[in-house]
């Protein structure tokens, strides 16, 4: 049950998620998610450049994050600042160097060990109070506490600060040359499942260190007492991030020269122009694409354990109201919001709504004309915990105004206006009710006639005019509290894909280039992928034993083995292996491989097995 990699499958806009939000602009933000078929699939063949809208790239070569296939490899060399990929068969390889922006390649896999668990630490409070967002330890996730038996050595290098790991379980990580980002993997016993994070407290020679996951289901419902005995070992790797110089065809250079020898799978990140890059898009996330401003797009494989997808800001399953009734706001005079209900434990994103209804801007009193103008507020959230001290934290809403972090508006608008101001509050989970006091920093009256004049747009700062009056009266209509449901969706690969009404007036058509399901195949087997050739490779007398990986091919004899095998989609709940004759099988895959004329000069193999089944059938007539 293979995609064929050049088969472009288009979605029924019936069966669409649609996620909306209304943003302090002229346009509106549309998401859209499809479920593209059962996982664990290889994924897009090429990165971003594989989903299409309207049967056009969503992303340009230049801007588009990539993840490499089957057979898709990066070599590297220690001490050389040249990497060089062999790109996966069928794909060309047209990633380019962004003019703006750093891009950075991730070598999959770059350290591998085997380690032993002692302890899974659950929904664990990790750290003190992070300087810059103001929270005070992070509950998601927790702690896996390891100690190294064989592998790569333990590196000092390797670790992450807290503050770090706090900006990651915010959604945010810094993304620079030499960082890394750590996985452990359960046995299949316990799924066969990924668990990704930061190094803490690794240092040269010692053996014993942990890893900080967000997952927060991870440890309650994967880990069983064999994988936490402190004698089962699991494979830890770590893959390792090297920043970009140049791209020219298939050639990378490096900004600085290789920590190894590594040949293995990669991926290259998007450009990235900010400080900072989303966990989520390190896997095949991309946003700020030049081609269509604001689109972006999320993918994810169907693994059992995966991110859920990161949804548009301030959007969610439901919402409450936290407000009866609009607040008026006037300079250095606090509201605050209470919300008390059983409802305020689930909510994870608020959403503000700040109204002037005569518009906001500032006029001269000497010559009529309109200038922009600005309004400033400190937004403060307070996590109400039994039997802890209520203690309200600033929000860093982007601006700072005289030093204090703040949410701001600006601009020349003559007419009534609203703006919406969102922030998360899952960082500050578990709490009971929540406070959140809002204050205005910056004028709200015309009648103040004091000499520092109007707060001007942008900077924040008073004009020192005081022939300027303003216009910015406002008050805050509405305040709710989103409820998100952050599921992951176990073995379903899907796709998310955003963008702006102003780059699509209408829904668009969304395609996907793709590698399908991957199965178990023969253990001396080399898929036509994995070889980067027309010809796949035998070697050896096989020995009756399959792969400890799945791989993806379209060789129909294993294609055909899955779905006798597989217990989700397949025959699985009624067959055993040892009911179907692997040799006979084996025969027949080789068969299909053996190449024959194309009736276009080349070769091609025997029998290939392309299958997109999407909807229940019977399996015999699957099988025949």
């Amino acid at each position: 049950m293979s995609l064929n990699a050049t088969d472009r499958r288009v979605y029924d806009p019936a069966n669409d998620t649609l996620g909306w939000t209304s943003q302090a602009g002229d346009r509106q933000t549309v998401a859209v998610t499809d479920i593209i078929s059962e996982g664990p699939i290889a994924g897009l063949v090429e990165g971003g450049q594989s989903v299409f809208v309207n049967n056009d790239p969503l992303m340009a070569a230049d801007q588009s994050t990539y993840e490499a296939v089957e057979g898709g490899k990066v070599t590297t060399t220690s001490g050389s600042d040249q990497a060089t990929v062999a790109a996966p068969r069928g794909s060309e390889f047209t990633i380019k160097h962004p003019e703006t922006g750093t891009r950075f390649l991730m070598l999959m896999g770059a350290y591998s060990m085997k380690a032993t668990i002692s302890q899974v630490v659950p929904s664990q409070p990790i750290g003190t109070t992070n300087a810059v967002t103001g929270i005070a330890g992070i509950p998601l996730g927790g702690r896996i506490d390891l100690t190294r038996v064989s592998g790569a050595a333990t590196d000092d290098s390797f670790n992450h600060s807290l503050a770090e790991h706090a900006e990651l379980d915010l959604g945010t990580r810094l993304v620079a040359d030499g960082s890394t980002v750590a996985q452990v993997k359960l046995p299949e016993t316990s799924g066969g499942g990924i668990i990704r994070g930061s190094i803490v407290g690794m240092s040269d020679g010692a053996n014993t260190f942990s890893l900080l996951y967000r997952n927060s289901i991870a440890a309650l419902n994967l880990f069983n007492t064999l994988d936490t005995n402190g004698t089962t070992e699991h494979d830890v790797t770590i893959d390792l991030f090297l920043e970009i110089e140049a791209i020219d065809g298939r050639t990378l250079t490096l900004e600085n020269n290789a920590p190894l020898t590594f040949e293995g799978k990669f991926a290259i990140t998007p450009a990235i122009i900010a400080d900072n890059l989303s966990e989520s898009n390190i896997a095949l996330h991309n946003s700020g694409s030049a081609k269509y401003p604001g689109s972006s797009f999320q993918f994810r494989t169907g693994t059992l354990i995966q991110e859920p997808i990161s949804a548009l800001e301030g959007t969610g399953s439901s919402s409450v109201n936290l407000l009866s009734s609009a607040l008026i706001m006037e300079e250095n005079s606090a509201q605050t919001i209470t919300y008390s209900q059983t409802a305020a434990a689930e909510i994870d994103e608020i959403k503000l709504l700040f109204s002037y209804p005569q518009g906001l801007y500032c006029f001269s009193e000497t010559s009529g004309r309109n200038y922009p103008s600005a309004a400033a507020y400190k937004v403060e959230f307070c996590p109400v915990k039994p039997g802890v001290t209520d203690q309200f934290i600033i929000i860093n809403g982007g601006y700072t105004f005289s030093g204090t972090p703040c949410f701001a508006h600006g601009g020349t608008h003559t007419s009534g206006v609203v703006f919406q101001s969102n922030f998360s509050v899952e960082p500050f989970k578990p709490f009971a009710s929540i406070k959140i006091r809002i204050t205005r920093l910056t004028k709200h009256d015309q009648a103040d006639t004091s000499p520092v004049g109007v707060p001007e747009w942008p900077g924040l700062g008073y004009s020192g005019k005081s022939r300027h009056k303003g216009i910015y009266a406002s008050s805050v209509t509405s305040a709710l509290g989103i409820v998100k449901e952050n599921l992951n969706y176990p073995y379903t690969a899907y796709a998310n894909v955003a963008f702006s009404s102003k780059s699509f007036s209408s829904m668009p058509k969304r395609t996907y280039d793709c590698q399908g399901l991957k199965v178990l195949v023969p253990s001396n087997y080399t898929t036509r992928e994995e070889a980067n050739s027309d010809q796949a490779v035998y070697t050896g007398f096989w020995d009756g034993q399959l792969s400890t990986e799945k791989v993806w091919t379209d060789n129909p004899a294993w294609v055909f083995y899955d779905i006798l095998i597989n217990n989700r989609y397949g025959l699985g709940d009624f067959l055993e292996a040892t009911d179907i004759d692997h040799f006979s099988l084996y025969k027949i895959a080789k068969y299909c491989d053996e190449l024959v004329p194309d009736g276009k000069g080349g070769t091609e193999p025997r029998f290939r097995a392309n299958l997109y089944i999407t909807k229940a059938t019977d399996a015999f007539k699957i099988l025949k």
